[in-house]
């Protein structure tokens, strides 16, 4: 298997993660006390997913310095 091919498993791999993290936060966050979906939380995040990325991260010291900004 070529390096190409490796890289291309891997970033198939994260989506997929990605998509299920995606999933499980807006099933966690996105309920309220009755257990059903806040249509306002759900259309931000909606929203937010269609925005381009602000930044892009380079390393993972990077990453966490973002986080850990205050906004």
């Amino acid at each position: 298997m070529s390096v190409n091919e490796v890289i291309k498993t891997q970033v198939v791999d994260i989506k997929k993660e990605v998509a299920l993290l995606r999933s499980y936060i807006i099933g966690v966050v996105g309920k309220d006390s009755d257990g059903s979906y806040r249509p306002e939380f759900v259309r931000r995040i909606f929203r937010n997913l269609s925005d381009k990325p602000v930044h892009i991260f380079k390393s993972p010291s990077l990453f966490l310095k973002q986080l850990t900004a205050k906004r």
